[in-house]
């Protein structure tokens, strides 16, 4: 079939968009909501935000090439062009859109904590991505006026990261989590 291209580790490859792609997505729109930006393209040219998309970016990237073997060059590739996409004026994207629906993106094998967790069982800090989770916990759904930080004022730190991030107390990003949440939010519920 003409324009086929056969892929190695063919089966990694939705894992891979999502942990790339979807990933440097959720960073900057995240981040961006944060900073008051209401189109993706804002954040994606704002140089904080970057140093930290790129930070996580790297993470995910080296955690990938870890498990699954692929390619770095490739996976630079993948990479290079999430950010440039994200940062492409010519696409207005609104933040709104991209940050809809957190509580799924928070769910274990999803954008934000999958590449988290890979990164940490391939010995990499994620620093770049536990700054995105903390900023998609506080991040408040304009289409629902609700922020996942609710349910750690309503429940608990323990109830969102069981609960919405999958997490059990044993594992080091549960600790690493809610150490920063606790740090950044000293009268919320443990």
């Amino acid at each position: 079939v003409v324009g086929l291209k056969p892929l190695k580790n063919f089966s990694n490859q939705l894992r891979r968009k999502i942990y790339t792609y979807n990933c440097i997505n959720a960073v900057i729109a995240y981040l961006g909501a944060q900073k008051g930006y209401s189109e993706l393209p804002e954040a994606g040219n704002d140089e904080e935000i970057l140093v930290t998309a790129r930070k996580a970016a790297n993470e995910t990237s080296r955690a990938q090439i870890a498990e699954f073997d692929f390619d770095p060059r490739e996976q630079e590739e993948w990479t290079h062009a999430a950010l440039q996409k994200f940062s492409d004026k010519n696409i207005p994207d609104p933040i709104e859109r991209n940050g809809a629906d957190p509580i799924r993106k928070l769910g274990r094998d999803d954008r934000l904590i999958g590449p988290a967790l890979l990164a940490i069982k391939h010995s990499i800090h994620p620093e770049g991505l536990i700054t995105a989770i903390i900023a998609c916990i506080n991040y408040r759904d304009p289409r629902t006026n609700q922020r996942v930080a609710d349910l750690i004022d309503e429940k608990s730190v323990d109830y969102v990261l069981k609960e919405i991030c999958g997490l059990s107390t044993e594992e080091e990003l549960y600790m690493l989590l809610k150490q920063q949440i606790i740090q950044s939010n000293p009268n919320d519920k443990n």
